[in-house]
C-alpha cells in the first residue's frame, strides 16, 4: 500500500503483544450470564451505554471495570497506556498534543493509492487491516461489517481471508456492537493473534479483558468515533429527515459516502441519542 498524507482518516494505536498470556484459551474462565434485557435499559451503563457488546458476553463479569461509563469511566484510558505503550503520556511544553491525542510516535494525515472502491474515503483503515492478515502477522482481524438483510445495520465479524475483511469496508452510522464476538474468539485455539479494529469506548473495554482472551498477541486499530444513531431505525429517520435517499442495493459507494458525509457533517444536524428528536427535526425541517 502507497501511503500519501492527504486526508485525516483515523488515529492509530497499534498496542504491544499482551504482558499477560493465557497458556491454555479458555482455560479456568468463568461463564458469566450475557445480558439478554431489552438494550439500553437492561444494560448497567443505561442510556450512556454504547452498545460496544461486552455486556453480550459471559465478559460482562468485569463490566464495572471495564466499561467507558461506570465508574472512573474513560479516565481509565490513561492507567492502561504504561501497560499498553510502554509509557504513559507525555505533557510537557515538546509534547502537548499528547495531552489531548495520548501516547504517538507519528501522526499523519494520509490515504490509500489506489482507494477501495466503497470505502468510506480511500480505505486507509480496510487497507491496513487486509495487509496484517496477508503478512500473516494476525490469525484473524475483527471488522464491524453489516448483516446479508440490511447493509445499514452493523454485525462484528470475524475475517479469516482479505477478501473478508474488505467486506468490511465503509461506515455503518450506528452503533456497533463489536466486543459481542469475544466469547467466540476466546474458545477458538486458532486465533492466538488477533486485530481489532474499532472505536474508543469498545478499545477500552477491550483493553480491560484482554488477559482473559488467552492471546499472545492483540493489536488496535483505532477509528474515530463520531455522532453515531442509536439504531438502523433512527439512522433511517434521520436520513429522510435530511432528505437523503439511500437504497439498500446502492449503498456501497457513492450513496454510502453521501450517507457518510451527512451524518458526520454538524452543518446538517447532529444525531441525537433519541429517536423522539429525530422525528422532531423531521417536522421542523418539513
Amino acid at each position: 500500500m502507497h501511503m500519501q498524507y492527504l486526508l485525516p482518516l483515523l488515529l492509530v494505536e497499534l498496542g504491544s503483544p499482551l504482558s499477560m498470556v493465557a497458556t491454555t484459551k479458555s482455560a479456568g474462565r468463568s461463564r458469566a450470564r450475557p445480558i439478554k434485557g431489552p438494550w439500553p435499559a437492561a444494560y448497567p451503563a443505561k442510556e450512556h451505554c454504547s452498545n460496544c457488546g461486552l455486556c453480550d458476553t459471559s465478559f460482562v463479569s468485569q463490566v464495572v471495570d471495564a466499561c467507558a461509563f461506570l465508574r472512573d469511566g474513560m479516565s481509565r484510558a490513561e492507567a492502561m497506556e504504561e501497560r499498553v505503550h510502554g509509557r504513559s503520556r507525555r505533557y510537557d511544553d515538546q509534547h502537548l498534543d499528547e495531552a489531548h491525542f495520548g501516547v504517538f510516535e507519528n501522526m499523519v494525515l494520509a490515504r490509500s493509492v489506489p482507494s477501495v472502491e466503497g470505502a468510506q474515503w480511500t480505505g486507509v483503515t480496510t487497507t491496513m487491516a487486509a495487509q496484517f492478515l496477508a503478512a500473516g502477522r494476525v490469525d484473524a482481524v475483527v471488522v464491524a461489517g453489516a448483516t446479508d438483510a440490511d447493509p445499514l445495520k452493523p454485525m462484528p465479524r470475524i475475517c479469516r481471508t482479505v477478501e473478508e475483511v474488505r467486506g468490511g469496508r465503509g461506515v455503518k452510522p450506528s452503533l456497533c456492537p463489536s466486543l459481542s464476538v469475544l466469547d467466540q474468539i476466546a474458545d477458538d485455539p486458532t486465533i492466538k493473534r488477533l486485530l481489532y479494529c474499532g472505536v474508543g469506548c469498545s478499545v477500552q473495554a477491550l483493553r480491560a479483558v484482554e488477559g482473559s482472551l488467552g492471546l499472545e498477541e492483540l493489536y488496535v486499530l483505532g477509528t474515530h468515533c463520531v455522532d453515531n444513531s442509536p439504531s438502523v431505525e433512527a439512522t433511517r429517520l434521520f436520513l429522510d429527515a435530511a432528505g437523503v435517499s439511500v437504497a439498500d442495493d446502492e449503498y456501497a459507494g457513492r450513496s454510502q459516502r453521501v450517507a457518510s458525509v451527512v451524518l458526520t457533517t454538524r452543518t446538517v444536524l447532529r444525531i441525537s441519542w433519541s429517536a423522539t428528536w429525530v422525528r422532531r427535526s423531521k417536522a421542523m425541517a418539513s
